[in-house]
């Protein structure tokens, strides 16, 4: 290792790819070049801010499971940072989460307000990728503030696709058929991270 240090402190790289962040030398041909680092762009996120439901019109799950939805229009949307190659991490027509590669690790934060018809309510909320292994993860949450009373919802999950999310994409429910009670849901946010590429 020492002696490669050595040699490469000898040689200048080409400049004819431009270095935007830390260095990476690349090899081609015997020729050194400066490039961006390949981990880097495999990383990168998105959030996307629903503008359809509000507090005057909720998303209404009635003793019930439901699919949540995000339409993507609303103002805290942004898809600036999205790693190279990857044009969104949610489909706002179908309603899913839309991983890139089998192997691909994310970060997925959902985060609503919703108010409870009963007190001392509680819901699951559920991501659900379909065929044999359907609901992957589900969270129960409570609203403790009594019925009819505002409270902050946020869910964060680390979740891994292999080939049937891939295929399908993730789905998220809120699912409140176990309690009886009425949930309204609105300012539905959705954050997504790519941590790890399998490329």
């Amino acid at each position: 290792m020492a002696e490669l240090k050595t040699i490469l402190s000898t040689l200048t790289p080409k400049t004819d790819v431009n270095q935007v962040t830390d260095l990476t030398i690349v090899s081609s041909g015997g020729d050194l070049y400066n490039s961006t680092p390949l981990e880097l762009k495999s990383k990168g996120w998105a959030v996307y801010q629903d503008s359809t439901y509000t507090v005057g019109a909720p998303l209404t799950v009635a003793s019930a499971r439901v699919k949540l939805t995000n339409d993507t229009a609303g103002s805290g949307t942004d898809k600036t940072y999205l790693p190279a190659g990857v044009t969104d991490f949610w489909n706002s027509t179908t309603n899913k989460i839309t991983p890139e590669n089998a192997g691909d690790a994310y970060d997925v934060r959902i985060q609503f307000k919703a108010k409870c018809s009963t007190v001392s309510a509680f819901f699951d909320f559920e991501i659900d990728i379909g065929g044999s292994l359907g609901v992957i993860t589900s969270r129960t949450l409570s609203s403790s503030k009594g019925a009819n009373t505002e409270q902050r919802y946020s869910v964060g999950i680390p979740v891994f696709t292999l080939a049937t999310f891939v295929a399908n994409g993730g789905e998220i429910y809120i699912n409140s058929i176990d309690d009886g009670t009425t949930v309204s849901i609105y300012d539905i946010q959705i954050f997504i991270k790519r941590d790890y590429a399998s490329i």
